[in-house]
């Protein structure tokens, strides 16, 4: 972020997302730095509430939005990537499946190493 003069730019060029993601840094920032149980302390703890509330709610409308249709390539791409980043290794094995059934594939273990044959 650059200095105070430009906050308001700043701010104003950021997505609801960002935004959201930077009132909670800094009302987490007010919790950290206030004496707890001063009325500082008790307003940040508000202002996490709330921030983090509205950032979920932003989220879910994003996963609503977020779709081949109206992305482009490389957002779903990047999106697919993060998906497949966070995936448990049973749900990542599903999609491995289906991709070797699609193309005509099998995986073994030979000798310790896994192998692609060509399904009959």
């Amino acid at each position: 972020m650059g200095d105070s003069n430009n906050l308001g730019n700043d701010l104003l060029a950021m997505t609801a997302r960002q935004r959201a993601e930077w009132v909670l840094e800094r009302a987490q920032h007010g919790v950290e730095t206030a004496a707890p149980g001063s009325v500082a302390y008790v307003q940040s703890l508000r202002s996490v509430a709330r921030a983090g509330k509205e950032l979920e709610e932003l989220k879910a409308a994003e996963g609503e939005a977020l779709t081949a249709a109206n992305l482009t390539p490389e957002q779903w791409a990047e999106k697919v990537a993060q998906d497949a980043q966070q995936a448990t290794d049973e749900d990542l094995e599903t999609y491995v499946s289906e991709w070797l059934n699609r193309v005509g594939y099998g995986l073994t273990v030979t000798g310790g190493e896994l192998r692609l044959v060509r399904s009959s």
